[in-house]
């Protein structure tokens, strides 16, 4: 299958020495569970910015146990935002996290994940600040969002098991295209500021808008079909 060309690259591709120091100062760092170093290790492999990969090991031991729970908090967002715009991909997402999770057995002991107050947006702005973010959050126009009469449709046809790519019935092994949960645009949803503060210390702010370029149209809101298309492509290949 030919690979779709894509912006988001993991910057330990480009940066493998700030990626090895990452991960050592993550193994350091104590009082996280075996669930907090899982996700970070995630986090780390993942992200597309640099600057996270490099400023890693400047990180208090706090400031690690805050990413930690912002990046629960963002990833819990993003895959109920993805239930509610469509239940093709939550259930895979479900059935993904489940055998990772019947994978990935933590070893006998380890507890459930921490219960720790939650983080607010204030205690993460000194890890924006660390990594000269100027702008926390996207600029999206504040108001509804909709979807043009195609969009709806292929939208309807991915809940039915279908491919809107290919255009035939989802058979075993072969993943429906990814439509990204349009509700995170919404200033009035409940996350919105932590999840795009995650997405912006993950992808950088450059990366970020690009993100935003390709999620919104021209007509500040509407998301068309082309927009879902490219995004579906992408996460399809």
């Amino acid at each position: 299958m030919e690979k779709v060309a894509t912006p988001f690259i993991p910057a330990r591709e480009k940066h493998p020495r700030y990626f090895i120091k990452a991960l050592s100062y993550l193994e350091q760092v104590p009082m996280l569970d075996w669930y907090q170093r899982r996700v970070l290790q995630s986090v780390v492999t993942a992200t597309t910015n640099p600057r996270l990969l490099k400023e890693f090991p400047n990180l208090t031991h706090r400031e690690v146990n805050d990413l930690a729970q912002l990046s629960f908090i963002a990833l819990k967002n993003i895959l109920e935002a993805g239930e509610q715009s469509s239940e093709v991909s939550g259930a895979l997402l479900h059935e993904a996290l489940n055998k990772a999770a019947a994978r990935e057995t933590p070893p006998a002991g380890t507890s459930s994940i921490t219960e720790e107050p939650l983080p607010s947006t204030s205690c993460c702005t000194s890890i924006v600040r660390k990594l000269e973010i100027s702008s926390q959050y996207p600029t999206i126009a504040a108001r509804s969002f909709s979807r043009d009469d195609f969009f709806k449709v292929l939208c309807q046809s991915r809940e039915r098991s279908r491919c809107v790519l290919e255009g035939h019935v989802r058979t075993a092994g072969l993943d429906a295209a990814h439509i990204f949960p349009f509700s995170l645009l919404d200033h009035n949803k409940n996350g919105y500021r932590l999840t795009w503060t995650f997405i912006v210390i993950l992808l950088g702010e450059d990366l970020r808008e690009t993100l935003v370029e390709n999620l919104v149209s021209e007509t500040l809101g509407v998301h068309n079909p082309a927009n879902g298309l490219l995004l579906g492509k992408g996460g399809h290949e």
